[in-house]
């Protein structure tokens, strides 16, 4: 259920959902950060931050358009498998079927609504790209000791 929530508990919710100060190292020129006694303008800092971030993958996604089109992948219209891989995510965002909407749907593949697989979000990926259930869980494993190097 969705409730409309005040500008405060708006804060509160978007810091929990995501927190961002990990953006505030890729962004050195900044002007330091709003005072922790005003959420609305740290709030609006991240947002800014998380602009810049959206817009940074925007160029990313559109070179790899780009390159993918120019390539055997790409080049032959609808048949080509860049094509057919984009008609059918694109398709998955108007797919209103069961309780979730279809961009609900799309979201899922990236941020799984499960919390248990939110942890290991990427191993959805890794199984959509064909490695089994041991190459994951190998993965899982090598990832979770990577949390200790110093």
């Amino acid at each position: 259920m969705i409730q409309k929530l005040s500008g405060d508990s708006t804060i509160i919710l978007m810091k929990h959902i995501m927190n961002t100060k990990w953006l505030r190292t890729f962004f050195p020129n900044r002007a330091a950060s709003p005072a922790k006694d005003d959420p609305l303008a740290l709030a609006r800092s991240e947002i800014a931050e998380l602009r810049e971030t959206v817009f940074d993958l925007l160029v990313e996604i559109e070179a790899i358009r780009e390159t993918l089109l120019n390539s055997p992948l790409g080049s032959g219209g609808a048949r080509s498998p860049y094509a057919s891989a984009y008609r059918k995510a694109a398709f998955r965002t108007h797919d209103a079927s069961g309780p979730s909407s279809g961009h609900m749907k799309l979201f899922a593949q990236f941020y799984p609504l499960a919390p248990e697989q939110r942890d290991w979000r990427e191993c959805l990926f890794m199984q959509r790209l064909g490695l089994s259930p041991d190459d994951i869980a190998k993965y899982k494993r090598e990832a979770e000791r990577a949390h200790a190097y110093t």
